[in-house]
């Protein structure tokens, strides 16, 4: 059974990753997701933004198509 004391050896031993200010991280986290190749990067930003759009667009595309498929469907409105 280990005491707090050589706990508190080994934990102050042991290596641990320095302490870093997540401003000073800016874009760390997107180059871990997409990796170092910028071709592949690129590609994997222009699936996510077309991903984007696509759901940017997509409420009133849902709207039309309801309407279009609503009860007024084969009835003309004369003006």
């Amino acid at each position: 059974m280990q005491t707090t004391e050589s706990v508190h050896r080994a934990f102050e031993l042991s290596e641990l990753p320095p302490v870093v200010d997540p401003r000073e991280q800016e874009g760390a986290d997107l180059l871990l997701v997409l990796g170092t190749d910028p071709a592949a990067a690129a590609a994997e930003i222009g699936a996510v933004l077309l991903a984007i759009r696509a759901l940017a667009v997509l409420p009133g595309a849902l709207a039309r198509r309801n309407s279009i498929h609503s009860g007024a469907r084969g009835r003309q409105v004369l003006t």
